[in-house]
């Protein structure tokens, strides 16, 4: 009657070495994560940075950047084209 096959709750079970193959698989994992997740916020801080630099630089000066490229001009429908 000990040996009912049961397993005892507390006592820890035995590692097989394919569980410590995926144990390392994660930890790597892990830790390529974290070291993105530094980069990220650090590229993010220096971004941030350089933004309020130029727009206090732009509140000195009192004036807006003008917008980029050629001025935008009006294209005839294709209703209008068909007409013709």
């Amino acid at each position: 009657m000990k040996d009912v096959g049961r397993s005892d709750p507390f006592k820890p079970s035995k590692k097989v070495a394919s569980n410590h193959a995926v144990d390392q698989a994660t930890l790597a994992c892990r830790a390529i994560m974290e070291q993105e997740a530094l980069a990220r916020e650090k590229k993010t801080a220096r971004l941030r940075q350089l933004r309020l630099e130029r727009d206090a630089a732009e509140a000195e000066l009192g004036e807006r950047p003008a917008a980029a490229g050629r001025p935008r001009t009006k294209k005839p429908s294709s209703k209008t084209d068909a007409r013709r």
